[in-house]
């Protein structure tokens, strides 16, 4: 009798961990399906607007923006019309016949504003949807074209949450709280899954390999208003200490070039420790970095970076 109710006892217990193993599964394949799905329609609007997206001169280029409701100085539209007191009338020269005619014969000088950024516009428009979107990351030809998240007063949120908000393993990439996407801060660091299938930043391992990393030197990094780019410098492997101020951690700093004696340090532990580097994206004084952080696998407190440089 005590043999079949212990029996009883471990077949149940074995069905009800096999099925708890099955809604853990199911709950991640749903989950993953979903954060997939989601991100994959966006990923396509994406493509579609970037084929057809010319960017426009960047601000940070010296290129100056006229502001909205403010009158554009070097526009003749908007200079004073009536005659100053102190200037002398002039009376109007007449325009000669065949200057009239070609000049009646020339299309008419459109006063329309440019057509907007059709990839700026959709990224304001997911913002809208969630305030919480940053911007836009994607390394052309690989899985990584993902919106970036940043909630500096929760700054792992979406470590686990999807665009939606709703519950994830894979969670979707987020900027680092105390970095600063318009300022910008000096390095901006994102931080992704280490994902199997690849996704999220999976893929960034694939830097190891030289032709890999020949075939994709450049990463994107757009915010809400302009569009950057970046050049691939180096990738490491970090090993988490628990204080800021170890060595290892110099890459988690977010003002790193500004200062030289920190740009300079972080150059000589590259040096030492990067799997490759690219002496011509080399980082100077006030450089803009981009730095990607992901799990370097095998349960150990590491992290594997990718870092670049940004060049336009």
């Amino acid at each position: 009798m005590g043999k079949k109710l212990l029996l009883r006892a471990v077949t149940v217990m074995l069905l009800l961990g096999l099925a708890a193993a099955l809604a853990y599964v199911g709950a991640y394949g749903y989950t993953t399906w979903r954060t997939d799905a989601r991100t994959d329609e966006m990923a396509a609007q994406v493509a579609q607007r970037r084929c057809s997206a010319t960017p426009g001169p960047s601000p940070a280029a010296g290129e100056r923006s006229a502001t909205p409701g403010l009158p554009d100085a070097g526009n003749p539209a908007e200079e004073e019309t009536q005659p100053s007191a102190q200037a002398p009338t002039v009376a109007p020269v007449a325009m000669p016949r065949e200057s009239a005619e070609m000049a009646a014969a020339l299309p008419p000088v459109s006063t329309e504003a440019p057509p907007a950024d059709p990839l700026q516009a959709y990224y304001r428009r997911l913002a809208g949807e969630n305030p919480d979107m940053a911007g836009w990351i994607s390394i052309a030809d690989t899985p990584v074209d993902y919106p970036v998240m940043h909630t500096p007063e929760q700054p792992q949120y979406y470590l686990y949450r999807d665009f939606d908000k709703n519950r994830t393993l894979e969670g979707i990439p987020f900027l680092d709280g105390r970095c600063d996407p318009v300022a910008p801060s000096d390095n901006l660091i994102i931080y992704g899954h280490n994902m199997r299938s690849q996704r999220m930043f999976g893929s960034l391992h694939r830097y190891r390999e030289e032709e890999y990393r020949a075939a994709h030197p450049l990463i994107s990094f757009d915010t809400l208003e302009e569009r950057r780019v970046y050049r691939v410098y180096a990738a490491f492997v970090v090993k988490l200490e628990g204080s800021m101020e170890a060595e290892s951690m110099l890459c988690y700093r977010v003002q790193l070039t500004s200062d030289r004696e920190q740009l300079e340090a972080l150059l000589d532990y590259v040096a030492r420790h990067a799997l490759f580097m690219n002496p011509e994206a080399e980082p100077a004084v006030n450089s803009q970095l981009l730095t990607l952080s992901t799990c370097n696998g095998g349960g150990k407190p590491e992290r594997f970076v990718v870092m670049a440089v940004r060049v336009q």
